[in-house]
């Protein structure tokens, strides 16, 4: 069953990273196999080279949104949040 947040949980509720190290804005959803997250890339960006981004900061958008995920489940059970690695099953 999916979750969907109205309005959309403020990142900075659910990952350790400050600005401008805090790349996703919110979580607008969340089920058991993913998060929605949400962000607005602009020319103020952090990491932004004129009008783009590296392929590489990709992975830590991604990165981001798993850390969220893993974060919101852990609120639901028993099991701290695993600070600092994102491993696949």
């Amino acid at each position: 069953m999916s979750t969907r947040f109205e309005p959309a949980l403020p990142a900075e509720g659910w990952l350790p990273h400050q600005p401008p190290m805090r790349l996703i804005q919110s979580i607008i959803a969340l089920d058991p196999s993913g998060v929605w997250a949400w962000t607005v890339i602009t020319a103020e960006s952090a990491f932004v080279d004129g009008d783009r981004v590296s392929s590489v900061l990709g992975l830590e958008y991604l990165a981001q949104a798993a850390a969220a995920f893993f974060s919101l489940q852990s609120r639901d059970t028993a099991q701290p949040v695993r600070q600092g690695s994102v491993d696949a099953p």
